[in-house]
């Protein structure tokens, strides 16, 4: 869009309208993606490696109990829980719908080993493949599942799983949710980032919207060189403990645990985990 057209829609109520998800599958948008990923300086794509193989060491030996499974990864990004993950003896199917993403993540295995397994594709619509012991979906990946959805990809993953496996949540609780909805509006020039390969300013704003239950999130990217303007936005869908048993219960789910964190020990309240078993 246009200066004009974005200063007519950014101060208008219509701007929180028709917001869905960013453009993951865009193989531009991917690589971009991907070096957020593999930055060592934040977590807010993947987290920094010694992150990782705390999680990767207490799903293993506390979920898994050390013993060879089979785990579904959905959303895995570049394969760095499912590496690990094969690496301890566990055979891992990972499902991600970025590109860059998939590919970075078959080239961390070695050439002549087929664990693990990657698909390329939306988990909504792919073959998952062989029943699983444990499907897994880390770092709020549930909560930008549309919520009309959420009932439908439940039930596709305990169909993925055998009798008796378990699903592993990492959700952001609905006090987490609504805090990105009440986030302060922000701007700053940027060289190069997740939005663009070229200088832009970014600013970002945030509502929340109690009647949906969910945040939403928009990222305004202005380039330097053309002066157009991009709009790109998320929905963080918020759940009560209630809601996501009764989803969890309505999808064959019987028993659920809650975690403190992927780790065991307390955590500052932006993500709970609930492990949920056939």
């Amino acid at each position: 869009m246009t200066l004009e057209e974005f200063v007519r829609l950014a101060s208008s109520e219509s701007r929180w309208e028709s917001v869905t998800r960013l453009p993951w599958e865009d193989p531009a948008f991917s690589e971009r993606m991907l070096r957020e990923h593999l930055s060592q300086f934040h977590d807010a794509a993947s987290r920094r490696v010694e992150r990782i193989d705390q999680h990767v060491r207490w799903i293993s030996s506390v979920l898994l109990a050390s013993e060879a499974s089979r785990v579904l990864d959905l959303g895995c990004g570049p394969g760095l829980y499912t590496q690990r993950l094969a690496e301890l003896g566990h055979a891992c199917t990972g499902v991600e719908i970025g590109p860059a993403a998939i590919a970075h993540a078959k080239s961390l295995r070695a050439e002549d080993v087929s664990n693990p397994r990657y698909i390329l594709g939306d988990f909504m619509d792919v073959a998952f493949g062989a029943p699983f012991d444990l499907a897994m979906m880390i770092h709020g990946e549930f909560n930008v599942v549309p919520r009309e959805e959420a009932p439908v990809l439940l039930r596709r993953i305990s169909e993925a799983l055998r009798p008796g496996g378990r699903l592993l949540l990492e959700v952001h609780p609905s006090a987490a949710v609504e805090a990105i909805g009440h986030r302060p509006r922000t701007w700053f020039a940027v060289a190069n980032g997740l939005f663009g390969d070229t200088t832009h300013i970014r600013m970002d704003e945030s509502r929340w919207d109690a009647n949906r239950s969910c945040a939403i999130s928009l990222n305004w990217v202005v380039d330097f060189n053309t002066a157009s303007v991009e709009r790109f936005g998320t929905l963080t869908q918020a759940y009560s403990e209630n809601e996501l048993a009764r989803l969890l219960s309505q999808s064959g789910f019987v028993h659920y645990e809650p975690y403190p964190s992927l780790t065991g020990e307390a955590s500052d309240g932006t993500y709970t985990v609930w492990v949920a078993s056939l």
